[in-house]
């Protein structure tokens, strides 16, 4: 399942760099009905084409990974740039951070973490590959 999940990830990726198609609108359908991205009303609202977030892409490898961080987690401070106020809309970044490095899926050799910078579709193709347990 967790093969399946990350090559319709990637066609996605992929394939959105083109233009929407029917094919494509299916998967975004079928990635939030499996939780691992946040399901829209309109399927355009998807944005296949924009870019993703560092911190998008944690959230997404740790959900095909089927990764959860408990809801009391209390964040250990590994990167000094992913703490927000528990009130902040990005408060559950830390902690998704810290659970991908402490699974293996990021590097805790930094201090920081960059959650809203881009991410190359590299980067996002080796998390999702270690959170998915491919080589």
């Amino acid at each position: 399942m967790k093969k399946l999940l990350l090559f319709i990830v990637l066609f996605s990726v992929v394939s959105s760099l083109f233009a929407y198609t029917s094919e494509d609108l299916d998967n975004a359908s079928f990635l939030a009905s499996e939780g691992i991205i946040t399901e829209r009303d309109d399927p355009r609202s998807y944005r296949l084409d924009d870019t993703i977030t560092r911190q998008e892409a944690v959230g997404i490898a740790l959900k095909v990974g089927a990764y959860e961080t408990p809801s009391d987690y209390v964040c250990q401070g590994y990167y000094q740039d992913a703490k927000f106020a528990p009130s902040h809309r990005d408060a559950w970044v830390c902690a998704s951070a810290e659970a991908a490095a402490d699974n293996g899926i990021i590097s805790r050799e930094r201090t920081t973490f960059h959650p809203k910078a881009n991410i190359t579709k590299a980067e996002a193709l080796a998390m999702l590959m270690k959170a998915a347990d491919i080589d």
